[in-house]
């Protein structure tokens, strides 16, 4: 038994530091602030699907943290490889990951790159050498859950620009459309280029079917807006590619007096009839300052702007042509940038927002009805409880959004 006694102490004292560490670690968690989403207006039941993601900066600890209907869970109460990742794996590709390991092994962390339909995961990625040049080429990978097979296809793709990136995928008959926004850089010019393009795979057959490109603007890419959107995103047949470039300069409002650091230039718009192929531009009135493009619903596109502490959504009509006025949401802060609508999520004829109020230490999320721009849900993320163990400066930051159960 002697020579088993020195491994003894060693497997007792590994045991007795992991868990005084653990219980230490969920200890602090315990004096960082405790965020709860409470209900300001509409139906309470729509925020137990929401998942916010944030950062929290303290005077002793910098900590990722998680918000649901439930409460706050911060990363360091997680196990070990969760914390060793993080929190910016989207809960989407987590769970994709904990149920089919062997098949996303190595594979992005971009929600965008998947696309699941019945029993088969899609996934589509654009691969880089190591020293980050592009191939020239799109790698598409299937998986059947149920009888295991794998598909893997090229597809080649070289006019795509040096730096891409795949918006959201869709499906229709059997037709995966893959879009893509890329840009590049010229030293010789100093200019920049953007474009988009759009792959259409036959699954069925297993074959790249046609593809469409198309330039979008030359503005800078690093203060440019693009959004790419569908009719219907159960069975699209039209796609609208909106661009727009946030300027940091002043501006007055004429209307009401209010200034803000940032006015929206919209660039263009551009349909796409995914059945004709055809392209047409869509010619919207400009201003001095803009409101954003944030959904399409079949046949209005939704805008959206900032007045003081006011958000004014609007369509317009793509066949009347029309702008109205559809609604108008309060919010008790002016401190909410532009940027914050690059967080959003269209999913099951809903558009759901995250706006991080700067430098509040609390977020505003919005669930409005994609059809009929009805406000459905406001709530407010704020502190429940906060027992800091050291006075200090702290900073908070919501920074994602995501569904719990979008099945997607």
């Amino acid at each position: 038994m002697k020579k088993y006694r020195a491994l003894s102490i060693l497997t007792i004292i590994i045991i007795v530091t992991f868990s005084l560490f653990y219980v230490q670690s969920h200890t602090l968690s315990q004096s960082f602030p405790q965020y709860k989403i409470n209900t300001i207006e509409g139906d309470e039941s729509l925020s137990d699907e929401l998942l916010i993601k944030g950062d929290f900066y303290g005077p002793y600890a910098d900590e990722e943290f998680e918000v649901t209907r439930e409460g706050t869970n911060y990363l360091r109460d997680e196990r070990l490889t969760k914390r060793l990742e993080g929190n910016h794996v989207p809960n989407k590709v987590q769970q994709l990951r904990n149920e089919q390991r062997k098949f996303m092994r190595m594979k992005s962390y971009d929600e965008n790159e998947y696309f699941i339909v019945e029993d088969t995961i899609i996934s589509v990625q654009i691969p880089y050498s190591r020293w980050g040049i592009y191939k020239g080429i799109i790698e598409l990978e299937t998986y059947n859950r149920t009888t295991k097979e794998t598909n893997r296809y090229e597809i080649d793709a070289p006019d795509l620009l040096d730096y891409a990136m795949i918006e959201k995928m869709y499906m229709n008959d059997g037709i995966l459309y893959i879009p893509i926004l890329n840009m590049e850089y010229s030293m010789d010019t100093d200019g920049e280029k953007t474009k988009f393009h759009l792959y259409m795979f036959d699954l069925n057959e297993g074959k790249l079917i046609d593809s469409i490109e198309t330039l979008i603007d030359s503005s800078d890419y690093y203060v440019a807006f693009a959004n790419v959107f569908v009719d219907n995103e159960q069975q699209p047949t039209e796609m609208i590619i909106t661009h727009a470039v946030i300027s940091e300069e002043y501006y007055e409002d004429t209307t009401d007096e209010a200034t803000s650091p940032e006015a929206i230039k919209l660039a263009n718009i551009v349909k796409i009839d995914l059945e004709t192929k055809e392209i047409t531009e869509i010619e919207i009135e400009k201003s001095n300052n803009d409101a954003l493009p944030i959904a399409y619903n079949g046949s209005e596109i939704l805008f959206v702007n900032i007045h003081s502490d006011i958000l004014v959504f609007e369509s317009y009509n793509v066949e009347t042509k029309e702008k109205t006025e559809k609604l108008n949401v309060e919010l008790d802060s002016q401190n909410i940038s532009i940027w914050e609508f690059e967080n959003k999520i269209i999913h099951d004829g809903k558009i759901y927002f995250l706006l991080d109020h700067d430098m509040e230490q609390r977020a505003t999320v919005l669930i409005i009805d994609l059809l009929t721009t009805e406000l459905l849900f406001k709530g407010a993320i704020e502190i429940e409880d906060y027992l800091p163990i050291q006075s200090g400066e702290t900073e908070v930051y919501f920074h994602t959004l995501e569904l719990r159960h979008d099945g997607k």
